[in-house]
């Protein structure tokens, strides 16, 4: 799927298909990342993170004043390009879809906040394989998806235009390719039980997580030893670096 065409009206697509307020549940989103890495990372003031797949930088605005550093990847360079105005302390860099620009054991967290529905089933090891490669041992992989079990969720999804090639995965699903790839699922919940966001709403969520009727889920896990060994020193050629930063 080709993502800059959709990338301007990325917020208002969603929002008119789905009815919920994009940024308000993205922002919640940033804040439950940051829950999970202080629960099982410590603070997570000083955490090197990555969001792999960070489309617009959504989730990026809320969470990037909560890490110690923070670099968003994506395939389409518009959607980076957007991302940088919206996220201006995060890093943002294009890279080919298959292979990130880093050596392994680069980052303490890295997330994919719903991504692997775009990735065909075949590929998804691979991408879990990838997300590992760059994540420490005893990091943190995080994954954010729709709930197929939730109807709501299922119209929505055939609504939008950008999630033609969408391919949806249960939670179950999701926690067998976190262990398969080398990750000891430590935690799951669901989120988005009601299409209006508020902070009240949020915080009763969090009784709620347990319930499968949430319009996505979150899963994550601690990266095994021995896990996803492949790391190389990265070609420049395969990344485009969106944020001028460096990145030592």
């Amino acid at each position: 799927m080709e993502f800059d065409p959709f990338a301007q009206n990325y917020v208002g697509a969603v929002e008119a298909a789905a009815g919920v307020p994009v940024e308000k549940l993205a922002g919640e989103k940033g804040r439950l990342v940051r829950r999970v890495l202080s629960q099982t990372l410590g603070s997570s003031a000083n955490l090197r993170v990555l969001d792999l797949g960070c489309g617009i930088g959504l989730i990026d605005r809320e969470l990037e004043h909560g890490v110690g550093e923070l670099v968003g990847a994506d395939v389409s360079l518009r959607s980076l390009q957007l991302a940088g105005a919206r996220a201006p302390k995060t890093r943002f860099l294009q890279y080919d879809g298959t292979r990130l620009p880093f050596v392994g054991e680069t980052f303490d967290a890295v997330f994919a906040s719903c991504v692997l529905h775009h990735v065909p089933p075949p590929a998804r090891p691979d991408f879990l394989a990838e997300m590992l490669r760059v994540l420490r041992r005893g990091g943190i992989a995080l994954v954010i998806e729709h709930n197929p079990r939730n109807p709501v969720t299922r119209h929505v999804v055939s609504r939008c235009a950008f999630d033609a090639d969408a391919v949806l995965l249960t939670c179950r699903e999701t926690v067998g390719l976190l262990d398969s790839g080398g990750a000891t699922v430590a935690g799951r919940r669901y989120i988005g039980f009601l299409p209006f966001r508020h902070a009240a709403v949020e915080h009763a969520e969090r009784a709620l997580g347990w319930l499968p009727a949430g319009a996505q889920y979150c899963v994550w896990g601690r990266k095994r030893a021995g896990a996803s060994r492949r790391a190389r020193t990265p070609s420049h050629d395969m990344a485009k670096n969106i944020s001028p930063a460096p990145f030592d």
